[in-house]
């Protein structure tokens, strides 16, 4: 029989990741793409990446839940990159179409329907991402998509530039856009609202923390095209190439989508077609409050004057009938039989006293305190009661699992010196 000694070092190893992973020590930092934008939560508000499907994702800054005091950086695209670019044209008869790999379900893969590959992909400076594009089937053809987010800055601008070198194209119609998404909630409502300068507004409606998404077109580039309402309408008609017009929905809205587009019906060989869009991701600005209406004060009226004092008038009396004298009867008192003496009716010269004050009877005084309720005594605040947003600590946890490891380290130990 074989003793095979133990590996104590991959022991150990083991026993430093178990250690690690009860602190929440991170094992290694994530390292950074290259095609990544801002990304430092200590100074961007924003963290742009750009991979190189024709996919993007623009993540904000904030908390996770109003209130918790967790912050993370936060999608504004739904699963992080639903949004990109289609592109259509047509050469020598045939449509082509090539679009970005979050629309991979939406279109039939063929010769002519490709799905975006960047034949190069890199940071061209610190504050810019440059992706190049070419449709397998036109080799003549190349698209140049430039996305910039400068250190510090809540705007992201997207530009592409199509150019030809040989044949001419037609119908050509570029579409960017995605679906929008203001977590924690996937279907938070939302309202569209379009500003006097062109722009569109997506502005969050009932969550505690305000959050919008402005989409401004370039003043050298204006859109042809724009929508802004439920994302399946917008899609199915981003896939069919029939988003004409310029519409938004005003009514509120749980699952929306956002296209942008431009048209051209010519690109020969030689020229460039340069477009740009720039969208911004602060948060709205509180309003301003309405001043309040000053008051004015109401002018004391002015005194009424007083009324010419009338003429007194002086009565007469009528003078009555002159009184007729009464004749003088003369009354003859005769004296009453004697009877026992009356009460006289005369007070008496020795009243008697009134009684003392202190005979009367005063009522009780009253209590400044009702009897029989007892004052209110304000308690402490009990000590086993856990306030709302507490945790408990299972730190305390750590230490008999330390102990636990350590005893079967010294348990194997002197298994393999018996064993020897």
């Amino acid at each position: 029989m074989i003793n095979r000694r133990p590996d104590f070092p991959a022991f150990l190893a083991c026993l430093a990741v178990m250690i690690c992973l009860m602190l929440n020590v991170p094992l290694a930092a994530a390292s950074v793409p290259s095609c990544n934008l801002g990304c430092h939560r200590d100074r961007d508000p924003l963290c742009v990446e750009v991979p190189d499907n024709g996919n993007m994702g623009v993540f904000v800054w904030e908390e996770e839940t109003p209130g918790q005091s967790q912050w993370a950086y936060q999608p504004r695209y739904f699963d992080g990159f639903y949004w990109g670019t289609v592109l259509f044209f047509v050469r020598d008869g045939y449509t082509y179409t090539l679009y970005a790999d979050c629309f991979q379900d939406s279109f039939y893969a063929d010769a002519a329907t490709r799905q975006m590959v960047a034949q190069s992909h890199d940071v061209s400076d610190a504050a810019s991402v440059t992706s190049l594009f070419t449709h397998p089937a036109c080799p003549e053809f190349s698209l140049t998509q430039t996305v910039t987010c400068h250190p510090g800055s809540t705007l992201v601008a997207k530009r592409w530039q199509l150019t030809v070198t040989e044949g001419t194209l037609s119908a050509l119609t570029l579409l960017h856009g995605g679906d929008l998404f203001y977590p924690p909630v996937w279907d938070e409502e939302g309202r569209f609202t379009s500003q006097t300068d062109g722009s569109m507004v997506f502005s969050s409606m009932h969550f505690p923390q305000p959050r919008q998404a402005v989409f401004r077109a370039d003043p050298l580039s204006p859109w042809d095209l724009y929508y802004g309402g439920s994302w399946e309408d917008g899609l199915e008609q981003v896939v069919g190439n029939q988003l004409t017009g310029q519409a938004i929905t005003a009514d509120p809205l749980r699952d929306a989508g956002c296209f942008v587009g431009w048209e051209r019906t010519l690109l020969s060989a030689g020229e460039t077609w340069t477009l740009t869009t720039t969208e911004d991701y602060a948060p709205p600005a509180n309003p301003t409050p309405t001043a309040q209406p000053t008051v004015t004060a109401v002018p004391e009226p002015s005194a009424t004057p007083a009324p010419d004092p009338q003429p007194s008038v002086t009565v007469t009396p009528d003078p009555g009938p002159t009184p007729v004298p009464s004749p003088v009867i003369t009354v003859t008192l005769v004296p009453d039989p004697t009877y026992g003496p009356y009460p006289s009716s005369v007070p008496s010269d020795n009243p008697s006293p009134p009684p003392e004050e202190s005979d009367v009877q005063k009522p009780p005084a009253a209590s400044l305190s009702p009897a029989g309720e007892a004052t209110p005594v304000v308690s402490g605040e009990d000590p086993d009661l856990v306030k709302t947003g507490e945790v408990a600590s299972y730190s305390w946890l750590l230490w008999p699992v330390l102990c636990l490891l350590l005893g079967v380290l010294i348990g194997l130990r002197s298994l393999y010196r018996r064993k020897n």
